[in-house]
């Protein structure tokens, strides 16, 4: 807040002069615009950018590109955060943001409207057992993007409250393994985007083997 009020004449940067119809508040940057045109297409993304330089805006918008789509009354999309301290947060916001679609929460210790909602939240081992689970499949057929927000969060072994395995890397894998419809990967802090993306790529060149 005081660099935004005190320092902007510091710290130079150049703003997009056309603006972009999608997007009425500000003119939003290149990247923004092809990550926007990705999401567009139904195509996954990896997006690692500084912290408040815009992935909630375009996790907005792949939201909105879902819940408020006419032609697609049932679609779904899932928001995933590495543990339920996050999920309560990133949940409130749902709430907020789109307070006319229903939203749901899953966690561990805590089940609210998981199958009816067009929003989940919830943690990678809850995703897991749904992708998974034998009666769950007519909702995961209706999932049309996944979330994943702090994907760095695979590299580690265990991120989960009390010594639960709601963070655990594997577990993302697997989601990523399992997932049939695009994703977005949000970070700020991977280190080695290109070998990542270049592994995501895999992975998706894999499933449509499979298929």
């Amino acid at each position: 807040r005081f660099q935004m009020r005190h320092c902007g004449h510091l710290l130079p940067r150049e703003a997009p002069r056309d603006c972009d119809p999608r997007v009425e508040s500000f003119n939003p940057d290149i990247w923004q615009r092809q990550v926007l045109d990705a999401i567009d297409a139904r195509s996954s993304a990896l997006i690692v950018a500084p912290t408040s330089s815009g992935k909630t805006f375009i996790s907005a918008y792949c939201i909105n590109s879902v819940v408020l789509r006419e032609d697609d009354p049932e679609g779904r999309v899932v928001f995933v955060a590495p543990n339920r301290a996050l999920v309560n947060q990133v949940a409130a916001q749902m709430y907020r943001d789109f307070e006319s679609v229903v939203t749901g929460v899953f966690t561990r210790d805590y089940m609210h409207k998981v199958e009816s909602s067009r929003i989940l939240v919830t943690v990678p081992a809850c995703l897991e057992i749904l992708l998974l689970g034998p009666t769950s499949q007519e909702w995961v057929s209706k999932v049309r993007y996944v979330v994943l927000d702090e994907v760095h969060c695979m590299r580690e072994v265990n991120l989960g409250e009390g010594g639960s395995r709601d963070g655990t890397g594997s577990t993302w894998e697997h989601i990523l393994l399992l997932l049939r419809c695009p994703f977005l990967a949000l970070s700020a802090t991977i280190g080695n985007p290109r070998e990542f993306c270049d592994w995501l790529a895999s992975v998706k060149q894999l499933q449509a083997e499979q298929d």
